[in-house]
């Protein structure tokens, strides 16, 4: 069912998301047919840089939205998102990327790794650039966000701290957290914790992870509390198994 019963290009809903006006892709995509789809495609030569973000958007929410993909459209689309991937990471070369790593990851996991040239990612997109690295799920990517970690300045701290959300860290930087937060029982030692260790931790045994978290402030049932010094506190619950279930900030 095409949106307003007119096709999707002259519809209100696509001038909406051409002018920003409108965040509804997912609900939108959720209405599209193959025809849809087929302009959608169509539409990527030619258009304007905005209008190419637009579309590529509402294709990325087809698929999310599971809309059928021809096989013949899954290939053309392919087609022509590699030319505008080279816009990397502006627009719509990052539209196109993130679509690509949908419908074809060995693809997607290629270009960043031989295409994309690491002196000529802004700063401001490094952080990024590196959850990007992880999306393609590959060990040469993988390699690459260690390789930076051990750059100096901003670039090789992102990448440590990245690295680290990922579980990816040394025993002794372990040991510092803990003893952080058994020390000072400050909010970011908390934070810290939260991102870099506990994550790791759920679905093991929640014993150990008691014992060197040291004496709760509070428990009720399956749940642990340790307050932090500055209010907010650090939950931990166990399952039915004694293993812990879930760590959350409160």
């Amino acid at each position: 069912m095409k949106p307003g019963n007119l096709p999707l290009l002259q519809s209100q809903e696509w001038k909406a998301l051409i002018d920003s006006a409108s965040p509804g892709y997912r609900e939108l995509a959720s209405r599209l047919d193959s025809d849809d789809v087929s302009s959608l495609i169509d539409y990527l030569e030619g258009a304007t840089i905005e209008e190419k973000v637009a579309a590529i958007a509402l294709l990325q929410a087809a698929v999310q939205e599971d809309i059928p993909f021809s096989e013949s459209n899954r290939k053309e689309l392919i087609a022509k998102l590699k030319p505008l991937m080279a816009n990397y990471p502006d627009q719509p070369g990052l539209r196109a990327f993130v679509l690509m790593s949908r419908l074809a990851l060995p693809l997607a996991e290629s270009f960043l790794m031989e295409d994309v040239d690491p002196s000529r990612i802004p700063a401001s997109y490094f952080k990024f650039h590196l959850a990007d690295l992880r999306r393609v799920k590959s060990s040469r990517a993988m390699d690459r966000i260690v390789e930076y970690s051990r750059q100096e300045g901003q670039q090789g701290e992102e990448a440590k701290r990245f690295l680290k959300t990922l579980g990816v860290i040394d025993q002794s930087e372990i040991d510092k957290l803990i003893a952080n937060w058994r020390e000072t029982k400050s909010l970011k030692s908390f934070n810290d914790l939260h991102s870099f260790y506990l994550p790791q931790q759920v679905g093991k045994p929640i014993g150990p992870l008691l014992e060197l978290l040291g004496p709760w402030d509070r428990h009720s049932f399956n749940e642990y509390w340790y307050d932090s010094v500055e209010g907010p506190s650090l939950l931990l619950q166990k399952d039915e198994l004694g293993n812990l279930r879930t760590a959350r900030l409160k």
